[in-house]
């Protein structure tokens, strides 16, 4: 993800209208993963330029989230040839939105990210990720909108990933922005969460969180496949957390989409869903599906 830059060039934390807010230690930028933490991955976008994904998992990266897409225009032109590479290379990986609230149409936004994405083309996809965080391109913090119209928008756009994927969309955000901007919201804690924070640890939570899943530690790592630096982050968890964040019985397939090309042999087409077993063993034929297309699902 790309925070502002410019003045403030390690403007994770630092809130352009309002420096003088921040804590004197908020950023700490760290050389190497915190301790504790053995499950390591990356996020990256059209800002790495093509990345060697045999290399990135030879280096032992367990998980990666890329941009997909941006508003309702935008679709990154290296998120194809990621998607393709961490499914080769057997990455668990995720797309992203960066979210644009000033375009409107959030739910037009989420199909977006759905249809670039390719979350249920995928057996070992992490969940689709939204990115809310300051306008890059600077501006108003708040994209123009009230803490009433950003939960607004927030809300549309999650709960149309949870209809065209069965999915809580992950939320990719820090305190700094959330909490001014969303008025403290508190109607997403059941979402995963993706903390931002470059510091020694994650620090307080974006408000209704009591605990994450992944925290961005810093935006200046490096791994072994990435040319320069790479946000790179840890999961809150062991290998069967990250399992379990990936496996999900209840993902269905869109039926306006073609039948998933499945190696794997995940697919059930009795209920257009993908079940896939934990890595590494093999998957049992008619075994049995929880759950059930979300509601809202086409039929």
């Amino acid at each position: 993800m790309r925070w502002r830059t410019g003045a403030l060039a390690l403007g994770l934390l630092l809130v352009a209208a309002s420096p003088a807010s921040m804590p004197a230690n908020a950023v700490v930028p760290l050389a190497e993963a915190p301790p504790g933490y053995s499950v390591t991955g990356i996020d990256i976008s059209n800002h790495q330029g093509a990345v060697d994904w045999a290399a990135i998992a030879a280096a032992g990266t367990d998980f990666a989230y890329a941009k997909a897409t941006e508003g309702l225009d935008y679709t990154d032109p290296y998120y194809a040839g990621n998607l393709a590479g961490a499914n080769r290379h057997r990455v668990h990986f995720g797309g992203y939105a960066y979210g644009r609230p000033d375009q409107g149409d959030p739910r037009g936004q989420a199909d977006k990210l759905v249809e670039v994405g390719g979350y249920t083309r995928t057996g070992h996809g992490l969940p689709p990720m939204l990115d809310i965080e300051w306008p890059w391109f600077g501006g108003d913090d708040c994209y123009g909108l009230t803490p009433t119209q950003m939960v607004t928008w927030i809300s549309e756009f999650v709960d149309q990933v949870r209809v065209r994927t069965g999915r809580l969309a992950m939320i990719y955000t820090n305190e700094y922005w959330w909490n001014p901007c969303t008025g403290g919201s508190t109607k997403f804690a059941a979402h995963p969460l993706f903390v931002a924070r470059y510091a020694a640890a994650p620090g307080t939570l974006p408000a209704g969180w009591s605990s994450w899943t992944v925290w961005q530690y810093t935006n200046t790592g490096s791994v072994s496949g990435v040319a320069g630096p790479v946000d790179q982050d840890v999961l809150n968890g062991s290998s069967e957390t990250l399992i379990e964040l990936v496996r999900n019985p209840n993902a269905w397939w869109d039926p306006r989409d073609p039948p998933p090309a499945d190696p794997d042999g995940c697919y059930r087409p009795a209920t257009r869903q993908l079940v896939c077993p934990v890595e590494g063993s093999a998957p049992v034929d008619g075994a049995p599906v929880d759950g059930a297309a979300p509601a809202g699902a086409p039929a």
